[in-house]
């Protein structure tokens, strides 16, 4: 039973919060995040405002002393997109983000530590990405004088280390990307994840038959026997066909038209019984309460709005709560995207200077010679572009 639990929430708890939201929508049909997502890659270009926040609060046993950290998040990313055909689309990021960490001990490490960042993306359909740091920094405060030292050493080595790579932009190319991601997967898994396959599969099958096709996959890797093979592939058939959420409109003020969804833990709980009896699993009551001590330690909302016109949802926003997970008390993730500006986005093109990935020597990533690479630019002339640095979104 607890294999069989681990293998539903891992799969399809996970996605459900992203694929089976639908809503009223495009010709009276209620419109899914698999048709927005086809619908998205056929409009010449668009804005994607996204947030990420939220604050957590974990304990950490340090030797033989309770030490609570609380702190809080925040990233944005900013991206123009243009595309030059279905899931082959041209895209510059600028992505700006925030944390800090408070710590509560008499044994803490320090009173607060703060992260800043800034950085760019860019990234160009069959050729790879582009990217640059212009902003680092980790500032701790009352650091205890028996660390100050090491502290302090550490500072200097990462101020070196970033001084090296700021503001230069370096290229890694498409053809590494894919072979980063997959070394060390099970064989199955590494041609389902590869990146020429997923796209290929998007492109023939859309979104929908391209996920299905993944967790097939998985399901394989987790299957002993064919008949269990079978199984898992009804339970996924079964998934797709499930409602987890209970929605309501918006009928009146400013979010008028938008629609809240909340996970249903009774229909998700249902759906894993369900998927244990034809497992074979013979569910006691003490299953049931396993299940729901697991259920009760998340909840899921969201809410949406569509644009009728393009077929797509132009708002997204979710909210997810973890807590009382091991050493954490409480996770808060609040993830939001705004679509703007469709079809007025410009082409996007490569820096006009930007040297090798190889030069950073990531271990994750395969050596290779590329002959058109050359120096960074100078840092007067990597500012951010202003459309996207000093716009107010």
């Amino acid at each position: 039973m607890k294999r069989l639990l681990s293998f539903i929430l891992m799969i399809l708890i996970g996605a459900i919060s992203i694929i089976t939201i639908p809503a009223k929508g495009f010709n009276s049909d209620p419109l899914t995040f698999f048709e927005s997502t086809e619908n998205m890659q056929h409009l010449k270009s668009y804005r994607l405002n996204q947030n990420l926040v939220g604050d957590f609060e974990f304990d950490e046993n340090k030797q033989g002393e309770l030490v609570k950290m609380t702190g809080e998040y925040r990233l944005k990313v900013n991206t123009d997109v243009f595309n030059q055909s279905p899931y082959e689309a041209d895209m510059y990021s600028f992505i700006r983000g925030h944390m800090f960490v408070d710590a509560k001990g008499a044994d803490r490490p320090f009173d607060r530590v703060n992260v800043n960042i800034r950085a760019e993306i860019i990234s160009l359909a069959g050729d790879g990405i582009y990217a640059r740091l212009n902003t680092f920094n980790l500032v701790a405060d009352n650091v205890p004088e028996s660390e100050k030292e090491d502290y302090l050493s550490f500072q200097k080595e990462l101020e070196k280390k970033l001084e090296s790579v700021r503001y230069i932009w370096f290229y890694f190319p498409m053809d590494i990307i894919g072979t980063a991601n997959t070394e060390g997967l099970p064989a199955p898994l590494q041609s389902t994840l590869d990146q020429e396959n997923i796209r290929e599969n998007l492109k023939e099958k859309g979104l929908k038959e391209t996920y299905r096709t993944m967790l097939n996959d998985l399901a394989e890797e987790q299957a002993t026997d064919e008949s269990e093979s079978i199984t898992f592939q009804n339970l996924i058939d079964e998934f797709f066909n499930t409602d987890f959420f209970t929605k309501a409109t918006v009928v009146s003020g400013p979010q008028e038209g938008f629609t809240n969804f909340t996970l249903s833990k009774q229909r998700v709980s249902n759906f894993i019984i369900s998927a244990a009896r034809a497992f074979g699993e013979n569910v006691t009551e003490e299953d049931k309460g396993e299940l729901w001590s697991m259920l009760s330690k998340f909840y899921l909302s969201a809410m949406i709005h569509e644009d009728e016109a393009n077929g797509i949802f132009d708002f997204f926003r979710i909210k997810l709560i973890l807590k009382d997970i091991d050493i954490l008390n409480q996770l808060s993730i609040y993830y939001s995207y705004k679509v703007s500006k469709i079809d007025e986005i410009d082409a996007i093109a490569m820096p006009d200077e930007f040297t090798s990935y190889e030069v950073l020597e990531l271990p994750f990533l395969p050596v290779r010679r590329d002959e058109d690479t050359c120096l960074g630019s100078e840092p007067d002339d990597c500012l951010p572009p202003a459309s996207l640095e000093d716009e107010k979104y």
